[in-house]
């Protein structure tokens, strides 16, 4: 327990200062605004002060200072020049605050109590980020560009990622936090996000009509699965979403007292929204036209040009890394326009918009009129596993009654709706609709107040207090069960290398062979495995996409020259291939790809090979490890050094046998095994001629690894369909530690039984170096 404490503080710590670091930020440059109260002035200014510290962040990067001295340096003096010119705290106006029902001593004791139940009951929440990334956006990109900066210690392009030079403040911020420690401080950094929009949503709520309105709307946020999904992964929604909201919070508080810098702010958060995620864009237009609006409304051009200059300010640079990179300032938008860079095609964006369109329901009017329904109990058809809290769902269309009459509800309406129709015609992935949910907990909010004004009326004292206190508990019952369930099904937090390592490997099945090219790290390519991307120590490159397109490899798979070719154009000093039962088995092996590919590490889901950098002059003789390997030497019927499960076919098959003079056909329990030394550390070759029969054709590659005690350290199982002719199979295996025998199954799988002759284990060699921890 004690090492799990020291291991859960240690990293909140670090992300608790790095906050702390970014609220003077915040406070210093927003000295001269009025706030609502501590919460808003708190959550706008640390908001403000992150972003502040990306753009630092990002000139440490392009100067080479991405190391931990200098980022350090960095916020360091930032945070003093923040805490030198704080400001007097002036609230209303007035510099003092105004009373508020929830001040007297009973509500103070059962607002407590409240808080105190949340805490438990949401206590998971905190739990969550501390587990490894294992999320398949986070491990293919969102770590990955952090880690290669760090390690090359400037900000350079990523051509072979997903996305090159991509918006990239959440991940500045990521990079700054991962200097300092691992890779759970930025899960804890979006956990904080959600908790800062949280707080924001209250803030305004409270601005708007009462704090009693805020606790309510922040429960809302809360209490949705899938914003609490999105809270632990070091991914760009959480900080996307804070950002967006505190810009249209930004804009209200500017409508309600016109503090010009307000306006300015608003700017500025919707330009950092957009350097986080490019789906933000929907808000720009928003920003715009609100500019516009109060250019002819307030008859002067003032609005507007503070409106601008914000916008540049938080999205400026940005915008001029991609088009310093790309050609294009707005990239990977607009490409039609601007152009699509050096490293993607049109063909490549379009395929991305092709896949993201496949998501969803049709694109009609009754679709979108049934949108809430289908979100809350179709959500896989939106791309995620859970939706938002059932009782926002089920109330939001409700905001368009209040919005005839309230002129506040009627703003936000206009905003999500406009969002949402957006979202709906062009991507309906659910977890992009986050952004804008809270703006519907602060309309819903508003508009159950309206419905239920007898229940929610401050002055109705302190039955109504009770009862927004048992509201908003009753709104967190499905985050909290979400929360807990999660904890639940990841089961103990990961503290030691070996936990983590064996958590992550039930997660990535190609862990262990990415962590084999560790030891002597080298630029990998990685087929069908870019899911691993983080955890490999040098550059990885293979997507669908890019430069590194999987289609240019597998289209010389079948020419050994070729493929090392292809590879050594790209760069690659390591070959992983993932899932090789998709790819036809006389690739991986033969005297031709050997002479081109050295076996590095194999297992059940992938293999590993280095790249040579020339052909091996001539072909490498090995020794079959097995006894009998053709069966054709019989005693009593049955093939000796064989040892026999169940009742196996000893025969030949119609049209013969592959060699020799008898075949075997088996089932998964029926079969025959035989076990042979095996030392850990090394990669084996087995390999067999197999052909389909009338009772099947789906059959194993199985090696079980034994210790000297024979007791099972491993298995390796890959399956394989025979053809009606008899072919070559083959998969390349490693002994894992501790083992000194392999067991060879000859197997088919489940019912299917299958023709099956010449088995060969080969010593591909190796040495512990390649063995995975």
């Amino acid at each position: 327990m004690s090492n799990f404490a020291v291991f859960a503080l240690s990293r909140y710590f670090l992300v608790v200062i790095f906050c702390a670091a970014a609220y003077p930020i915040g406070l210093a440059l927003l000295r001269r605004l009025r706030f609502d109260g501590f919460a808003e002035r708190f959550a706008i200014c640390t908001t403000l002060g992150l972003g502040v510290i990306s753009h630092l962040v990002l000139l440490c990067g392009l100067v080479g200072w991405l190391t931990a001295p200098g980022i350090i340096a960095v916020i360091l003096a930032a945070t003093a020049l923040g805490v030198v010119f704080r400001p007097k705290i002036r609230l209303n106006g007035t510099g003092v605050a105004a009373r508020s029902p929830w001040q007297s001593r009973s509500a103070l004791i059962a607002l407590a109590i409240g808080l105190a139940l949340a805490a438990v009951a949401m206590f998971p929440v905190l739990l969550l980020p501390l587990y490894p990334p294992t999320e398949f956006d986070v491990t293919a990109y969102h770590l990955v560009a952090p880690k290669q900066w760090l390690r090359l210690h400037w900000m350079a392009p990523t051509p072979f990622l997903r996305y090159q030079v991509a918006p990239s403040l959440a991940h500045l911020l990521f990079t700054a936090l991962m200097s300092t420690h691992d890779d759970i401080s930025p899960q804890i950094l979006s956990l904080a996000a959600t908790g800062l929009v949280a707080i924001a949503i209250y803030a305004l709520g409270k601005r708007l009509r009462g704090p009693g309105i805020g606790l309510v709307a922040a429960s809302f946020w809360m209490g949705s699965p899938l914003v609490l999904e999105c809270s632990h992964i070091a991914g760009y929604h959480a900080l996307a979403a804070l950002f967006c909201f505190a810009g249209i919070y930004a804009l209200s508080v500017y409508a309600i007292d016109r503090q010009l810098g307000f306006l300015f702010v608003a700017g500025v958060f919707t330009g950092f929204a957009q350097s986080t995620w490019s789906g933000a864009f929907y808000f720009v237009p928003v920003l715009i036209a609100g500019a516009i609006f109060l250019w002819i409304r307030e008859r002067r051009v003032t609005p507007a040009w503070v409106v601008v200059a914000g916008l540049l300010a938080g999205w400026g640079p940005t915008l001029l890394r991609c088009a310093w990179y790309t050609g294009n300032p707005t990239y990977p938008l607009f490409t039609q326009l601007f152009g699509t860079g050096p490293w993607w095609t049109e063909e490549d964006f379009r395929g991305i918009a092709n896949d993201i369109q496949s998501y969803g329901v049709p694109r009609t009017l009754k679709d979108f009129i049934t949108l809430p329904y289908s979100l809350l109990v179709s959500p896989s058809r939106f791309q995620q596993t859970c939706s938002f809290c059932p009782a926002l769902v089920i109330l939001a269309p409700l905001i368009l009654v209040r919005a005839v009459w309230d002129k506040v509800v009627r703003w936000l309406a206009v905003l999500a709706i406009y969002y949402l129709l957006c979202w709906f015609l062009i991507g309906q992935v659910m977890r992009y609709l986050v952004p804008i949910v809270p703006v519907f907990c602060i309309a819903v909010t508003l508009t159950v107040c309206w419905g239920a004004g007898a229940l929610f009326r401050e002055r109705r004292g302190r039955f109504g207090r009770l009862a927004i206190l048992i509201a908003s508990l009753a709104l967190l019952i499905p985050g909290a069960e979400f929360a807990w369930k999660g904890t639940q099904e990841r089961g103990p937090i990961p503290v030691t290398k070996e936990e983590e390592a064996d958590y992550i490997r039930a997660r990535l099945p190609e862990y262990n062979a990415v962590v084999s090219t560790n030891v002597v790290p080298g630029p990998l390519y990685a087929l069908l495995a870019n899911n691993c991307g983080y955890y490999v120590n040098s550059d990885v490159m293979g997507d669908w996409f890019g430069p590194g397109r999987y289609p240019q490899v597998l289209a010389v798979m079948g020419d050994a020259e070729k493929l090392n070719s292809t590879l050594r154009r790209l760069g690659a000093d390591y070959f992983l291939i993932s899932r090789p039962q998709t790819i036809d088995a006389q690739v991986l092996g033969g005297a031709e790809f050997d002479r081109y590919f050295e076996p590095i590490y194999g297992d059940s889901v992938a293999e590993v090979y280095r790249v040579l950098s020339s052909a091996r002059p001539g072909s490498i003789a090995r020794k079959n490890l097995l006894a009998n390997p053709g069966f054709d030497e019989l005693s009593d019927g049955r093939p000796t050094s064989w040892d026999r499960r169940g009742a196996p076919v000893v025969g030949a098959p119609e049209g013969g046998v592959s060699s020799g003079t008898v075949a075997v056909e088996a089932s998964d329990s029926d079969g025959f095994q035989q076990i042979v030394e095996a030392a850990p550390g090394r990669t084996y070759e087995l390999a067999l001629h197999a052909k389909a029969g009338p009772r099947g054709k789906t059959f194993r590659l199985q090696i079980a690894w034994l210790n000297k005690k024979n007791e099972t350290r491993d298995t390796c199982i890959r399956l394989f369909e025979a053809t009606s002719d008899w072919r070559r199979y083959l998969g390349r295996f490693t002994a894992p530690p501790g083992s000194s025998r392999a067991q060879i199954y000859v197997s088919g799988h489940q019912p299917d039984w299958v023709w099956m002759d010449s088995f060969e284990f080969n010593d591909m060699g190796g040495h512990n170096r390649s063995s995975p921890p």
